[in-house]
């Protein structure tokens, strides 16, 4: 294990356990970590269905208040390879009456690398700007150049931003630049951007980080320590499934689900009856992306 790798394990593991000052002051080995995790408990197995799980993202996708089916959007990522879950993205992309949700999406598709919404995205050119920008923006990703003409039009001012996302940000960055508490959260927010999508974030850093200020960089932390399959990882990983702030459980689940740990299914599938819905909603794509259903 890297020492990056190991900063990152111990930070949200000491967290995840309320104890990050003790971990500073001892840090832990990796065995010891292994040997943590095989002295927990193992959940009762929960017994969820596919249907069930499919059943949870799709109410969540079409649900009524917008920060829900991004919350949904969010999960469904994590499923890009399924024409099911690509489809449900496509379609907040092209019909969502918000467009906060249809950027965001298009925000999803480019950060997934989901080749199959190409099509979805270049249709969202001639959407506003904010979601044209988005979409441009995660067709460039991919190597898809359509956007290109809606860059160069922006660059020489020819486009109107108009009062999308784009303009709502500047809006932002020069209140902030006035409120001493909002400069505080700039490097959380920054630190988070790329978990919770550069179009709009599905939870709100700001107000979670001012419950407990640590919450953010633990999520960044789970985030990072995806490509890292260590048992050490795996471990502290499925211990922040029990973290208090939603945004490191969510975290937590999106990476093991990445990581297609299938013998952390028994950690997950408490989650999919999380009182949260970003929780609830990662917790069923985690289970339908690892579990071998009969």
């Amino acid at each position: 294990m890297n020492r990056r790798t190991f900063v990152l394990v111990s930070t949200l593991g000491a967290a995840s356990t309320g104890s990050l000052a003790e971990a500073a002051n001892h840090p832990r080995s990796s065995s010891d970590h292994s040997d943590a995790q095989e002295s927990r408990s193992l959940p009762p197995e929960q017994n969820i269905r596919r249907d069930q799980a499919w059943a949870t993202l799709e109410d969540c996708a079409h649900a009524s208040e917008s920060q829900q089916r991004q919350f949904a959007l969010a999960a469904l990522g994590t499923l890009g390879t399924l024409k099911k879950a690509t489809d449900l993205i496509a379609n907040a992309l092209l019909l969502d009456a918000d467009r906060q949700v249809r950027a965001f999406a298009a925000a999803i598709l480019g950060k997934g690398n989901i080749r199959a919404g190409i099509p979805s995205l270049r249709k969202a050119l001639d959407d506003e700007a904010a979601v044209a920008f988005a979409a441009a923006k995660a067709l460039w990703d991919m190597g898809d150049h359509s956007g290109v003409v809606l860059f160069r039009e922006i660059l020489s001012g020819k486009a109107e931003q108009g009062d999308g996302l784009i303009s709502q940000y500047m809006n932002k960055a020069r209140k902030t630049m006035r409120d001493p508490k909002a400069l505080a959260l700039i490097g959380v927010e920054q630190a988070s951007g790329a978990f919770f999508g550069p179009a709009g974030m599905a939870i709100s850093i700001a107000q979670e980080s001012f419950k407990d200020r640590g919450a953010a960089g633990r999520a960044y932390s789970a985030q990072e320590l995806t490509d890292d399959r260590s048992a050490a990882t795996k471990a502290v990983l499925e211990s922040a499934l029990l973290d208090s702030s939603a945004i490191v459980r969510v975290a937590a689940c999106q990476s093991l689900a990445q990581q297609n740990a299938q013998s952390s299914i028994r950690y997950i599938e408490p989650l999919f009856y999380d009182k949260h819905p970003a929780v609830q909603t990662m917790a069923a794509a985690a289970l339908i992306r690892l579990h071998k259903w009969k």
